[in-house]
């Protein structure tokens, strides 16, 4: 669970993101974090940075875009979205990988960093040429804004299924 005042958080197999008033276990809000029918889920806790609270999303459906999402720990609304697939027609960029594990925080720095998964098709290369931008990367984003400051991309073009989710150890 991530935690903010006297709030809980996590997130459930089917993409919400679920609040809890710690003192009694009441739910405060529970909200979608995407679409579960179409093929996403969530498997990590939230990492709260302040007034926000991180989310990122799983799926292995070559459709699905990979993000990471603040959202406001009082009122459930979204802050900001920075997606791991690059917008259409950016070099080197075909897929996305997806945001499962929780990432970390740098406070000295105001930085988020977070591991994203392997392109899709997995292991059909030939159908997604280029370096498949933010896939098996780790990603350094401002939490306040979601605005990304570096990448580094592990294993350009993986075709082993060799993810870079695991959490950043500072």
């Amino acid at each position: 669970v991530g935690i903010y005042e006297d709030w809980l958080y996590f997130t459930t197999p089917d993409a919400h993101l679920v609040s809890l008033d710690a003192k009694n276990g009441k739910v405060r809000w529970d909200i979608v974090v995407a679409d579960s029918t179409t093929g996403y889920w969530t498997t990590m806790s939230p990492l709260v940075v302040r007034d926000h609270v991180i989310v990122g999303v799983s799926g292995d459906f070559d459709n699905l875009r990979g993000f990471l999402r603040a959202i406001d720990p009082e009122t459930g609304a979204t802050q900001w979205t920075w997606y791991s697939t690059p917008p259409a027609g950016t070099p080197g960029a075909t897929t996305g990988g997806m945001t499962w594990m929780t990432g970390t925080y740098d406070p000295s720095l105001n930085l988020i960093y977070w591991g994203t998964g392997n392109p899709t098709p997995v292991l059909t290369a030939s159908s997604r040429p280029g370096d498949d931008l933010y896939t098996c990367s780790i990603v350094a984003l401002n939490p306040d804004n979601g605005k990304l400051a570096w990448a580094f991309q592990a294993s350009p073009h993986d075709t082993h299924d060799w993810d870079a989710a695991e959490v950043p150890v500072l």
